[in-house]
């Protein structure tokens, strides 16, 4: 009888494995399992059946095997997380120089977010010269904010279609020329309405470039490695405060010449794109294949995980940015510290939080992700009352408070994107980075400028208090987050969901809820 069964199965997988049904099959539950393992030939061929011209392999699975009894379902099984290391590919092969492709596109991805992060925080760190120049007023000055975010927001909105039609080179390509554009513009000292302009291309050029870049490494599924490659966003924008008060010059003050910096490294990436991602293809499911960019990306925004991770993403972006781009003001005008001391504090803030996700990469693996967030962000506003109460014209105590309050911040939005992508099939994990990235954009634009429109109102004296209930707002969306994947892992392994398994997997070593967690959340429902 199993003969026969497992005979059916496998010709029902030749025979209907690029039926559209199929694909409609797939697409109708988003935590369709993206391996099945029918018996020992069919692993052995899942395994060896790879592209000869990329680094990754594209994944067989039959969506009949879905409602077949004698199918043993494996979501994000232990070969899925090795994927890109299936099919070993090089650079020059046949040579003795050789070296893989995987840390080459690494390498890329970390240079796109150190271009992206030197304009991160540059608008912030350029509010005080900009407004003496263009004799505009705070209020009138956070629509830089906007402009720069606004295109972001457009770009990450309107990234999955264009990765789903184009190459993903000529995406990124594409991405880069405008980055390019729009700060060549900026060099120029341009009128108010064509910085405006400059700040919306940077921003579109930037979104675009990010959500690029990302969605190559989150197909490596490695929580730690994504947390490590955006530390080099952090780098970016550690030296934006620096370069700029370096510009200063008595009263001259050239704020135009800092454009030049991120248009020469969006110049670079535009040659070097050319030839490293000739031959990238993104892994999908082959089911998958019949799918378009639409059913994907309406796939990603029904599914409630995607949904608490875009409102926390929205929530953590606008957190960190609100601070990066007042925080040169508020030094300024509340704790009086002047002569480029707040755009050097500024860029201290941006050292904690590279260092904090270089070093506590590895440790909130290990410690668990519910409790690693909830503390980090219990912390942040901790320092945040630090910041509030320091003294006027502390020049150590303002360094240091913000060095702390970076390295704090660091982990938080590189978590939320690999938890909440991780256990996606790969056919869906870029589209469901487009939709988090967007949201946090969304909230990284909005947020800033209502604190600027409230600085505007009222003073600077604001900004901590509106951040620590930001952050409060973060704890509880943590927790929500989790509460569901927790539910949803129960729901998928028939396991009845109680208060005492919740605490159980919160409270455990690593509390991300992926796969390789299945026998230990089993284990604890289990127990009396």
């Amino acid at each position: 009888m199993d003969t026969n069964t497992n005979a059916h199965a496998d010709a029902e997988l030749k025979t209907n494995t690029e039926s559209p049904k199929n694909a409609e099959d797939l697409s109708t539950n988003i935590t369709q399992p993206t391996q099945l393992y029918l018996n020992t030939q069919d692993t052995r061929k899942l395994s060896t059946d790879s592209s000869q011209h990329t680094h990754v392999c594209s994944r067989h699975s039959s969506s009949f095997d879905k409602y077949h009894s004698s199918s043993t379902i494996h979501q994000d099984s232990p070969a899925s997380h090795d994927l890109l290391n299936q099919d070993i590919a090089y650079y020059f092969p046949n040579k003795a120089y050789r070296f893989q492709k995987k840390w080459v596109l690494v390498a890329m991805t970390a240079l796109s977010f150190a271009t992206i992060g030197i304009n991160d925080s540059a608008v912030g760190a350029l509010m005080p010269q900009m407004e003496k120049y263009y004799h505009k007023s705070e209020a009138i000055m956070s629509f830089s904010f906007l402009a720069n975010s606004g295109g972001y927001v457009i770009s990450t909105a309107t990234s999955s279609f264009l990765i789903h039609h184009l190459q993903l080179r000529y995406v990124l390509m594409i991405a880069s020329c405008i980055y390019s554009l729009g700060s060549l513009i900026g060099t120029f000292r341009p009128p108010f309405g064509a910085l405006m302009v400059s700040f919306i291309l940077t921003g579109f050029g930037g979104g675009l470039l990010d959500t690029a870049a990302t969605s190559v490494i989150v197909h490596f599924e490695d929580g730690p490695l994504l947390t490590v490659t955006y530390s080099f966003f952090s780098l970016g924008s550690m030296a934006s405060p620096f370069l700029v008060g370096g510009l200063q010059s008595g009263d001259k003050q050239p704020w135009e010449l800092y454009f030049w910096f991120p248009f020469s490294l969006a110049a670079f990436l535009f040659l070097l794109q050319w030839f490293v991602y000739r031959s990238y293809k993104a892994p999908i499911e082959k089911d998958a294949l019949h799918l378009s960019a639409a059913r994907k990306f309406r796939l990603v925004i029904t599914d409630w995980t995607i949904i608490i991770g875009v409102s926390l993403t929205f929530v953590v972006f606008a957190m960190q940015d609100s601070w990066s781009q007042w925080a040169s003001k508020y030094l300024q005008d509340t704790k009086e510290l002047g002569d480029g001391i707040p755009q050097i504090a500024q860029g201290t803030f941006w050292a904690g939080v590279a260092v904090s996700r270089i070093v506590l990469c590895k440790l909130v693996a290990m410690v668990g992700d519910i409790k690693a967030s909830v503390s980090l962000c219990a912390m942040f506003a901790l320092v945040l009352v630090g910041v509030w109460l320091v003294e006027t014209q502390h020049l150590a105590g303002a360094i240091c408070l913000n060095i702390l309050l970076g390295f704090v911040d660091g982990p938080l939005v590189p978590v939320v994107l690999s938890t909440s992508v991780n256990t996606l099939p790969h056919y869906l994990k870029q589209p469901a980075t487009s939709a988090i990235v967007c949201g946090g954009l969304v909230g990284s634009s909005i947020i800033p400028l209502a604190v600027g429109q409230a600085v505007n109102a009222f003073s600077t004296d604001i900004v901590p208090g509106v951040l620590i209930v930001i952050a409060a707002v973060s704890i509880l969306l943590y927790t929500v987050l989790y509460t569901t994947k927790y539910l949803k892992l129960m729901k998928d392994n028939d396991i009845k969901p109680s208060i005492s398994g919740w605490m159980k997997a919160s409270i455990s070593k690593n509390s991300s809820f992926s796969s390789k967690h299945r026998e230990g959340a089993q284990q604890s429902q289990a127990s009396p």
